[in-house]
């Protein structure tokens, strides 16, 4: 059963009118940056990286990273600092951060997989269920996967973020990533910042609940950029682009704020459960001030499925696109005010979308 309101409803029915409080507050949460500023740092070069754009720097930055656990527990947080250098800093294999209370940054300095490196992710922050990472920060690096050099099956994700508590992604930028930035299972209390993504395989960034309801909480995209990710129909690169930014999978009070999708094959922001049969609810999602322009796909698409597996409290404030957007399936309150978002196309609910046949609807003008 579908609760949609355009613009401002007058008077709400008591379901929605809770459901449009929740996601209003929305706004308001954020993650708290890490305290980064102060900790020990460790160079990566002092470590033997050379960042030449040739030899291996990966033994040398997991030695940098190993160091930093050693001062983090000594001093209650340490930094992995990545000197500006004009070629990249080739790896080998995933780099994994383990350990809490760290920060990776490096303006102006690249991580590059190495073209025959094969599978695998470029860097990995990974707790686990029973005892999540704390306060974690990636800031100002270049992240290049080099997916399409490497091959489809290498499936290389640019930043990947699992069973974190407090994680800040700040100023980076991902290109050539089969996913450019994925929060998985286990994230929450997450602040993705000034992060752009170009050229990406399949989907640009992800939240994922990992099929769980609220599995993933407390996560904010802020002035994030998806952008330049043809396929090979449009003179780009080999693939299927999927998803500028996709929400699925039981994650809950997700914000974008000022975020932006251009120039690209994909559908721009994805809101979906696609990989079970439910029981499953994905809730509160806020985006607010987004904007889609020059794309192929869908612009919004708000799609739950089947009444096992729904989606729930959605507001789209003030958001706008340039190409068509669509709802459907088993959506609980959708609140669209203010905006313009092309032609809606809906799935699975009357095509007229009419208040005599969809139960509840509210349909208000400001």
């Amino acid at each position: 059963m579908l609760h949609a309101i355009l613009d401002h409803p007058v008077s709400a029915s008591p379901v929605s009118a809770a459901s449009l409080a929740a996601v209003l507050l929305l706004g308001a949460c954020a993650g708290a940056p890490p305290r980064g500023a102060g900790w020990p740092a460790v160079d990566v070069r002092e470590l033997g990286a050379r960042g030449d754009g040739r030899s291996d720097d990966g033994p040398a930055i997991r030695r940098a990273l190993d160091r930093a656990r050693e001062l983090a527990t000594a001093h209650g947080g340490a930094r992995v600092f990545f000197p500006a250098a004009a070629a990249p800093y080739l790896v080998r294999g995933p780099l994994e951060v383990t350990f809490d209370h760290v920060e990776l940054s490096g303006a102006r300095a690249t991580l590059a997989a190495d073209p025959s490196a094969g599978a695998g992710d470029l860097l990995v922050l990974r707790g686990a269920p029973a005892r999540p990472l704390r306060d974690v920060a990636v800031r100002g690096l270049t992240l290049d996967a080099r997916v399409f050099e490497r091959g489809e099956a290498a499936r290389s994700r640019g930043v990947v973020v699992e069973h974190v508590q407090g994680v800040e992604l700040e100023g980076l930028t991902v290109r050539a990533a089969w996913v450019g930035v994925a929060l998985g299972p286990g994230s929450s209390d997450a602040r993705v910042h000034r992060v752009v993504v170009t050229d990406w395989h399949n989907d640009a960034f992800v939240a994922d609940g990992g099929q769980v309801s609220g599995g993933s909480a407390g996560l904010r995209f802020e002035s994030c950029v998806a952008q330049g990710a043809r396929d090979e129909t449009s003179g780009g690169s080999p693939g299927r682009r999927d998803g500028a930014f996709v929400l699925r999978d039981g994650v809950r009070d997700v914000v974008l704020s000022h975020c932006e999708v251009r120039d690209t094959d994909a559908d721009g922001y994805v809101l979906a459960n696609e990989r079970c049969d439910g029981p499953l609810t994905t809730s509160r999602i806020r985006f607010e001030h987004c904007g889609v322009d020059s794309i192929r796909g869908f612009g919004f698409t708000v799609l739950g499925r089947g009444s096992r597996n729904r989606v729930q409290d959605v507001l789209l404030l003030d958001c706008r696109s340039s190409a068509p957007s669509r709802v459907g399936g088993a959506v609980d309150v959708l609140v669209v005010r203010r905006g313009s978002y092309g032609m809606w196309a809906y799935e699975d609910v009357p095509p007229t979308f009419d208040a005599a046949v969809v139960d509840r609807v509210q349909r208000r003008r400001l």
